[in-house]
């Protein structure tokens, strides 16, 4: 096989590996009536940064925030889930080239500060907004941030088992 046709079986299975996070955290978590729903799509973009860097990184972020977006209500949520994931895909990118060793520490830490950045931040604005009552960050965002780290152990063997082919990046 040649490097061309490698790189993008690789493409497409990060690919699928957006399309799967995306359906777990609509279908799947969605429809349970357990009341959360995991943001599996910030963890997922993580964990490919962390593999390819920050360029790829951004791409699939960029590409998993449109993902989001259109499979949601187009509201302000949705742009700023585009903006974030493209943002997340580039800062992870650069901190695991940079300064971080690739492994499944610094995965989960990554995806934290991803899924902070993304509905963290975005709860904390509803809740100072008022249309959030303050609870809600202590009984649904840091329950679905732990559903999402839990997922992070399963999703980021399979990325990084996903960047050996063809060689690795670094």
């Amino acid at each position: 096989m040649t490097s061309k046709t490698q790189l993008r079986i690789k493409m497409a299975l990060y690919a699928v590996i957006l399309i799967v996070a995306e359906l777990l955290q609509t279908s799947v978590f969605g429809s349970m009536s357990l009341g959360l729903v995991p943001s599996v799509m910030p963890v997922a973009v993580s964990c490919i940064s962390i593999c390819e860097g920050a360029e790829r990184g951004s791409i699939f972020g960029l590409a998993g925030g449109c993902l989001w977006a259109w499979s949601t209500r187009l509201t302000f949520y949705g742009a700023w889930c585009i903006l974030l994931l493209t943002a997340t895909g580039i800062l992870a990118g650069l901190i695991t080239d940079r300064y971080l060793l690739q492994g499944i520490k610094t995965a989960l830490s990554i995806s934290a500060g991803a899924l902070l950045l993304t509905d963290g931040v975005y709860t904390i604005y509803g809740i100072f907004s008022g249309t959030i009552p303050p609870y809600v960050f202590f009984t649904v965002f840091l329950p679905e941030a732990l559903i999402a780290l839990v997922l992070c152990l399963v999703i980021y063997p399979i990325t990084a088992h996903i960047s050996r082919i063809g060689g690795f990046h670094g």
